[in-house]
């Protein structure tokens, strides 16, 4: 009975994980309201741009602390697969993905690049292919590995001025370069700070969790008012995130089987939906009726509701390509694994520890 509650209490990694992914595909919809036919969509575009936004300070930094918990155990304590797990493959899929996006969805202007090979070349080379958060995975775990000796406080410093450096030339840094410098951090957070990070979730309370949300409410309207990224703001941002998980995960039991199935499928929701979300756009124009397409409301809302069609459609088509040998797409070629099971939330009950 106590190991079933030690494992209660961790499941808070797979409730905020989850949340983490359903913001990324509310964001990365918003780009698309220029392609449908609602009828306010320059009105929707501008709003749901400031509500993710505002949700930048939770979002990925906590994406990445998690993926820190995540990785603690074979950073620290390395396994024979360690290397190929969390360098190789990571380092594979954003090439593979990130040449499949750059043809699919171009980030760098066409009158910029005029050369289709060099223009997809350089959204891979300077990661601004939208496949980035795998690059930055494999960057985290070099550096990981690099400053295992060296002291955490040290360590954690020197990722703060990597955040404020890529504060300070998000403008000058081309594709996703200034997010990976800001985020590591968490990551680092992650993988040298995991018993506090865990006993932080455990301690959460509800007065807790409300002053931390009002708290990131005021820091994130202060960052979108003045354009700027402000790292006590993330920093507050991802406590808030893992109180609330941890709320989530203790209060709201029913949501934990929902939010585990999501978090350990991840890894396919995240590549296949940026191709999935023109579809999306192309299908309301086709079959939307006009009494539909001219409701504010419903059109305002419509970035929440689409959310479930968008993963289950990823992950029907990422059941239709393994079923079709392309299970490449998804792990290195020489591995029988589906790279799903590289991406779930297993918990030990040797002694309750969060491994992948």
């Amino acid at each position: 009975m106590a190991i079933s509650h030690a494992n209660r209490q961790l499941d808070w990694p797979n409730v905020a994980k989850a949340g983490c992914i359903i913001l990324v595909v509310i964001l990365h919809w918003q780009s698309h309201f220029p392609e449908t036919p609602w009828l306010y969509k320059e009105a929707y575009s501008a709003l749901w741009y400031t509500l993710n936004e505002l949700m930048r300070p939770l979002r990925m930094p906590l994406f990445f602390l998690v993926s820190g918990l995540l990785a603690s155990d074979s950073i620290l304590r390395p396994r024979a697969t360690t290397l190929r797990k969390r360098l190789h493959k990571p380092l594979y899929l954003y090439i593979v993905w990130g040449l499949i996006t750059a043809i699919a969805t171009p980030m760098v202007s066409p009158q910029a690049i005029d050369n289709i090979f060099a223009r997809v070349l350089a959204e891979v080379g300077m990661l601004a292919a939208l496949s980035w958060y795998l690059a930055a995975l494999a960057i985290y775990y070099v550096l990981a590995k690099m400053t295992l000796k060296v002291p955490v406080i040290a360590v954690l410093v020197a990722c703060m001025l990597l955040s404020i450096m890529g504060t300070i030339y998000q403008d000058a840094l081309p594709g996703h370069q200034h997010k990976i410098l800001r985020c590591a951090l968490f990551f680092a957070a992650g993988v040298r700070l995991k018993s506090p990070i865990l006993a932080f979730a455990n301690a959460a309370t509800g007065k807790r969790t409300i002053l931390l949300g009002a708290a990131f409410a005021v820091g994130a309207i202060m960052s979108v008012a003045n354009g700027a990224y402000y790292l006590p703001v993330d920093m507050i941002a991802t406590a808030f995130g893992i109180s609330l998980s941890q709320m989530v995960a203790t209060r709201m039991q029913i949501l934990v089987p929902s939010s585990t199935w999501i978090a350990h499928r991840t890894l396919p929701i995240y590549l296949i939906h940026f191709l999935i979300l023109p579809a999306v756009a192309g299908a309301a124009t086709w079959f939307l009726p006009q009494a539909l397409l001219g409701s504010f409301w419903l059109g305002l809302i419509s970035p929440v509701m689409l959310v479930p069609p968008i993963i289950a459609t990823s992950l029907v088509a990422h059941r239709l390509l393994l079923a079709s040998k392309c299970g490449w797409l998804f792990d290195l070629p020489s591995t029988e694994r589906s790279a799903v099971t590289d991406l779930e939330i297993n918990f030990s009950k040797k002694d309750s520890a969060v491994t992948v």
